[in-house]
Formats: structure tokens, sequence, C-alpha cells
């Protein structure tokens, strides 16, 4: 609560900005039928469908290889993520004007590549001693 308490407060602060002037206003009917349009309700839709996919997934991992409880390993998985992507979000909206995007997304996969290569090489050594130990 005091959480989302300090949340509200810093989002009242700060600045709205208006991203059009009233004239150059597109009606929903041109909107709606726009190509980039229909290619931005995907990427919301996919990007939605991949926060719930990683919270699960962490979830999962947490209750599965730390042998934490099912329900402590749903409250850490999800907070981790949103943690995690908030202050990504966060960072680069005080921040991302000053980087070029392109270049700083490279930047930013390589490191992720290390964790995700982490869990694999996991799973493999994992799958190996079952295979080794049951056959």
């Amino acid at each position: 609560m005091i959480v989302l308490g300090c949340a509200t407060l810093i989002a009242s602060l700060l600045p709205l900005y208006e991203r059009c002037r009233e004239g150059e206003r597109m009606h929903f009917r041109v909107l709606a039928h726009s190509r980039a349009f229909h290619i931005c309700v995907l990427a919301i839709i996919l990007g939605g469908a991949a926060e719930v996919t990683m919270s699960q997934w962490a979830s999962a991992f947490l209750d599965r290889e730390s042998f934490l409880r099912k329900q402590v390993g749903d409250i850490v998985g999800v907070c981790g993520f949103v943690c995690f992507l908030a202050s990504g979000r966060s960072l680069y909206g005080l921040y991302g004007g000053k980087f070029p995007m392109h270049n700083t997304m490279v930047a930013l996969e390589v490191p992720a590549l290390f964790p995700l290569m982490a869990c694999m090489v996991h799973i493999l050594v994992k799958s190996h001693r079952t295979i080794t130990l049951d056959g």
C-alpha cells in the first residue's frame, strides 16, 4: 500500500506533454484504418503476453529450482520482474533522450543473453544428470 501511494505521488508530479497540436489530431476512424495503429495494437498485445509469460516463468523457476513454496515464488517472481521492468522504463524515460535508441537496445541485449544462457546450461546439465542416473 505504501509503494502504491509513493508511485501515485511520483506519477502525479510528472509533467504531461501533448504529443500533437489541436489541428494535427486524427479522427478515430482514420486511426483505426491505419496500418501503423494495427501494428502498435499487436505490439501491445504481444508485449503483455511476454510480460505474463516472463512472470509465470520466473514463478515456476523459483518454485522448482530454489525450493521456495509456490506462493513465495509467485510473489517474488512477479515482483522481481515488475521491479526490473519499471526501473528500466524509468531510467529510459529519464535518460533515454541522451542515447541513440538502436545502439542502446543492442548494448542491452548482450547482458540479457547471459542469464538466458545460464538457465539453458543449468537445464541441460540437470537433464543430463537425470538421463545418466535413470539410464
